[in-house]
């Protein structure tokens, strides 16, 4: 764990692509020097790399929700490997940062500290099942102070990672039909998992997030990408449930922040699952697979407490190779999602988004104020 001013930090934004349809793929291509100049060189195990689609900009054209991992780090930049996991076709491209928190001595001082940037935590917002009418929400974040832009008006890097906050697996609430959220819901029990027709569960659903490149305005802040973040998102399940997310803006201007009051944690943590049909995976990847076992879950503890639980921003990748009989596996496009976030801690949970059989290792950036922090 680093305060801001000594962890190096760049981040950038891939042009929009085009996904005809579903599981179509994209890769898209980051080149340190092009955007961040003197950030290259750096080892890639020191550098965490979080990914997060974004809108194309353009009204007239569907924002899909491509799942994505990293691949090829190396010192000079790395790829975005994306596939659609919407029915429909569209296009999207991809924001990222880049963060080493022991950064060497010789990397430039222009990337030394966090720019101007807005991070938080939006309230759970409710899906039915994927593939039916509601499967997609939107949600719109005001943030409390305007993030500045250079030049005005430019649009801030915007990141999204989902999350269980305020929702518990187990619990579940009814309503009649005059009261339930989302209405009659006349197909009764397609989840398969007992519930009627107007019962309803707080399950933490796998939501693949888009940021959208503007913000309309509300609670006070007025319309404009420096007023607000807006997030869409596309539910993976074939159940109805609900989705959170952390977010992080930021700013595109050089100042950067130096406060000793937070502080950054990061990691890259390593899944171990036995697979059905394949064996044992060393305890260096996860496995997974559409069916039966594409889900998973690892603990990953802080080397110390923040003061509040902290913002969580992960992304999947492909560090490690495996060893056999299994290295014939590649990496997939696989949700990852923070889940119970204490000052302490949190939980990865990982679900496959894709169509085959594959692995994942995972890039998790956590920011937050230091114990004593004002």
């Amino acid at each position: 764990m680093k305060p801001f001013h000594e962890v190096a930090f760049a981040a950038g934004s891939t042009d929009s692509d085009a996904f005809p349809g579903h599981w179509d793929e994209q890769v898209f291509h980051v080149v340190y020097n092009q955007v961040a100049p003197g950030f290259g060189g750096v080892d890639p195990a020191a550098v965490r790399v979080i990914v997060s689609a974004h809108s194309s900009g353009d009204p007239a054209t569907h924002t899909c929700a491509p799942g994505a991992f990293v691949e090829r780090i190396l010192p000079t930049g790395f790829e975005i490997h994306a596939m659609n996991t919407d029915d429909a076709g569209g296009s999207a491209g991809f924001n990222w940062i880049a963060l080493v928190e022991d950064p060497p001595r010789g990397l430039s001082g222009d990337h030394r500290g966090f720019p101007p940037l807005r991070m938080g935590l939006t309230q759970p917002q409710a899906f039915y099942p994927t593939a039916q009418l509601g499967d997609w929400s939107i949600y719109g974040v005001p943030f409390a102070k305007p993030l500045p832009a250079d030049p005005p008006g430019d649009f801030p890097i915007r990141l999204a990672c989902g999350t269980d906050h305020g929702n518990e697996a187990a619990a579940q609430s009814f309503f009649d039909d005059a009261s339930d959220p989302f209405g009659p819901y006349p197909q009764g029990d397609i989840t398969g998992a007992g519930l009627g027709p107007t019962e309803w569960t707080n399950k933490t659903i796998g939501a693949v997030p888009a940021t959208m490149d503007n913000f309309a305005g509300g609670l006070g802040a007025g319309p404009g990408p420096e007023n607000g973040v807006t997030i869409i998102a596309r539910n993976q399940n074939g159940e109805r449930g609900k989705c959170a997310f952390y977010y992080l803006a930021v700013g595109r201007e050089q100042q950067r922040i130096d406060s000793r009051d937070f502080q950054v944690a990061s990691g890259t943590t390593l899944f171990s699952q036995s697979v059905n049909g394949v064996g044992s995976i060393d305890d260096s990847a996860l496995a997974l697979g559409p069916t039966p076992i594409d889900i998973a879950a690892w603990h990953v503890y802080f080397d110390q407490p923040f003061q509040t639980p902290p913002v969580v921003l992960a992304a999947v990748n492909d560090r490690i190779r495996l060893p056999a009989p299994n290295d014939g596996l590649d990496a997939v496009p696989v949700l990852v999602q923070a889940h119970d976030v204490t000052p302490y801690g949190f939980t990865l949970f990982a679900r496959n988004v894709s169509d085959r059989l594959g692995y994942v290792c995972c890039d998790w950036v956590a920011i937050g104020c230091a114990p004593g922090c004002v």
